[in-house]
């Protein structure tokens, strides 16, 4: 994938594939660097703030952001993955403000 980017910087599909492989190497910080790349390049693909948003919920737990990303991503027409994303960090975020500790 960092071929293909070499190949084509400016393509922000490069930078979601690349931001995909990163999650699922648990590197999440590399993941968000790549995922907002692909944003800057395109920010009217809605998969690319989708993905985004679920590693800044699942894996970093910065859910004000990853909420931003899902309506985002809903405004952009997204499908109900972004809704159940922007719930789920709503929900965490609420759980977190309330001070109780974890189950």
């Amino acid at each position: 994938i960092r071929k293909a980017i070499e190949l084509e910087p400016k393509n922000p599909a490069c930078y979601h594939s690349l931001a995909v492989v990163l999650r699922h190497q648990k590197k999440p910080q590399e993941a968000v660097a790549a995922s907002r790349k692909a944003i800057e390049l395109n920010a009217n693909v809605a998969n690319f703030h989708i993905d985004l948003g679920s590693v800044l919920c699942d894996d970093l737990k910065q859910y004000d952001e990853a909420a931003d990303c899902f309506r985002k991503a809903i405004e952009l027409g997204a499908g109900p993955s972004a809704q159940e994303g922007l719930e789920s960090a709503l929900s965490q975020l609420e759980y977190e403000e309330s001070g109780l500790p974890e189950a």
